[in-house]
Protein backbone atom coordinates (compact mmCIF):
# COMPACT_ATOMS: atom_id res chain seq x y z
CA UNK A 1 0.00 0.00 0.00
CA UNK A 2 2.94 2.11 0.92
CA UNK A 3 4.09 1.68 -2.78
CA UNK A 4 0.81 2.88 -4.27
CA UNK A 5 1.14 6.20 -2.09
CA UNK A 6 4.48 6.85 -2.75
CA UNK A 7 3.69 6.51 -6.82
CA UNK A 8 0.41 8.95 -6.42
CA UNK A 9 2.33 11.56 -4.36
CA UNK A 10 0.88 13.88 -1.48
CA UNK A 11 -1.66 15.31 -3.51
CA UNK A 12 -3.05 12.33 -6.39
CA UNK A 13 -6.20 14.60 -6.92
CA UNK A 14 -3.72 17.58 -8.17
CA UNK A 15 -1.84 15.27 -10.44
CA UNK A 16 -5.27 13.87 -11.57
CA UNK A 17 -6.57 17.18 -12.44
CA UNK A 18 -3.19 18.02 -14.43
CA UNK A 19 -3.54 15.22 -16.46
CA UNK A 20 -7.01 15.57 -17.29
CA UNK A 21 -6.06 19.65 -18.47
CA UNK A 22 -2.71 18.08 -20.09
CA UNK A 23 -5.23 15.72 -22.47
CA UNK A 24 -8.17 18.49 -23.27
CA UNK A 25 -5.35 20.61 -24.31
CA UNK A 26 -3.56 18.17 -26.53
CA UNK A 27 -7.04 17.23 -28.14
CA UNK A 28 -7.48 20.76 -28.47
CA UNK A 29 -4.47 20.99 -30.43
CA UNK A 30 -5.07 17.71 -32.35
CA UNK A 31 -8.79 19.72 -33.51
CA UNK A 32 -6.94 23.05 -34.90
CA UNK A 33 -4.46 21.22 -36.82
CA UNK A 34 -6.92 19.12 -38.60
CA UNK A 35 -9.09 22.45 -39.08
CA UNK A 36 -6.22 24.02 -40.52
CA UNK A 37 -5.91 21.02 -42.89
CA UNK A 38 -8.84 20.82 -43.99
CA UNK A 39 -9.02 24.70 -44.10
CA UNK A 40 -5.69 24.53 -46.73
CA UNK A 41 -7.65 21.52 -48.68
CA UNK A 42 -10.27 23.56 -49.61
CA UNK A 43 -10.38 25.37 -53.06
CA UNK A 44 -10.44 28.71 -53.76
CA UNK A 45 -11.99 29.61 -56.99
CA UNK A 46 -12.30 33.48 -57.65
CA UNK A 47 -14.50 32.89 -60.88
CA UNK A 48 -17.02 30.84 -59.31
CA UNK A 49 -20.20 31.99 -58.86
CA UNK A 50 -21.55 33.36 -55.52
CA UNK A 51 -23.54 30.60 -53.38
CA UNK A 52 -26.32 31.73 -51.17
CA UNK A 53 -25.45 32.53 -47.80
CA UNK A 54 -22.30 35.25 -48.39
CA UNK A 55 -22.87 38.77 -47.22
CA UNK A 56 -23.72 39.92 -50.86
CA UNK A 57 -26.18 36.87 -51.29
CA UNK A 58 -27.98 36.20 -48.78
CA UNK A 59 -30.25 33.28 -48.73
CA UNK A 60 -34.46 33.63 -48.12
CA UNK A 61 -36.24 31.26 -47.10
CA UNK A 62 -40.32 30.66 -47.21
CA UNK A 63 -41.92 28.86 -44.89
CA UNK A 64 -45.09 27.01 -46.04
CA UNK A 65 -47.97 25.07 -44.40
Amino acid sequence: MSRIRRLLGPQPELRFIALLLAVIAILLVMIWRATVVIDRDIPIVPDAPTVCGDSANPCEVHITH
